[in-house]
């Protein structure tokens, strides 16, 4: 699956009606809680008092699926036993990395910068690229404090004992209905005799079919976890420990 073919299934399966888009909301949204470009660490009340379509398209002008709220930072801060011991894959704009004090990992698959490994990686990023380009679409601003790493790497580099990531995405296998080529095979994370903890934040319609799901894992609601779907009910931490 291209990423071309990717986001087109995921841009059919929710319309947005234009004349219903509160231009105002959105704006004040960039205005008070983005700096820079990047979201800031706030209550999620401060963003949940706006439409939700709103906050979501101010999420996506920033390229950002999970806002770095307190309600999160203060759930990972009282679960994570050592943050010296643990890193975030996925990292993007390293805003959580560096609030919570974590190391910062990101493959830069939105980035020039990137190297793919194979063909199959260089088609999907040339199509990443392609798609970026065609749309206008703002892609991710990697942080200076996030280390070009895949998630692979990052694990057999920095070898920690708690791994976690936002809205993370599985490699795409033959077969299966989504994924990406250069995702992060989260099965082979939690087979890592070194790895006691992986935590994806997501939500459960949109992450549905994670080949990971079919293993033992917690489903935690946390009140607070704003994440940029259509399905905010469905919000949830997903953990796997050994």
């Amino acid at each position: 699956m291209t990423f071309m073919e990717e986001q087109y299934k995921a841009n059919t399966a929710q319309t947005v009606d234009a004349n219903k888009v509160k231009r105002h909301e959105i704006e004040e949204i960039l205005n008070l809680y983005t700096k820079n470009n990047l979201p800031i660490v706030t209550e999620a009340k401060n963003l949940l008092k706006y439409d939700h379509m709103s906050l979501r398209l101010a999420m996506q002008q920033i390229s950002v699926y999970v806002w770095p709220t307190t309600e999160l930072i203060e759930w990972l801060k009282a679960d994570i036993p050592d943050m010296n011991d643990a890193i975030e894959i996925g990292s993007g704009n390293g805003v959580l990395a560096e609030f919570l004090g974590v190391k910062a990992t990101d493959n830069y698959m939105q980035s020039d910068k990137f190297t793919p490994k194979s063909p199959e990686q260089n088609e999907y990023h040339q199509s990443a690229m392609l798609h970026f380009a065609v749309t206008g679409c703002p892609k991710v601003v990697y942080g200076e404090n996030v280390e070009q790493l895949s998630a692979g790497e990052a694990i057999q580099t920095h070898k920690p004992n708690y791994v976690f990531g936002c809205y993370i995405t599985h490699k795409y296998e033959p077969g299966m209905k989504n994924g990406n080529a250069l995702g992060v095979d989260e099965g082979w994370i939690t087979r890592r005799r070194q790895v006691k903890t992986y935590t994806m934040i997501g939500n459960r319609t949109t992450h549905k079919e994670k080949p990971i799901l079919k293993k033992e894992h917690k489903e935690i609601k946390l009140e607070g976890l704003i994440v940029r779907t259509g399905t905010p009910e469905d919000n949830r931490i997903f953990q796997w420990t050994r």
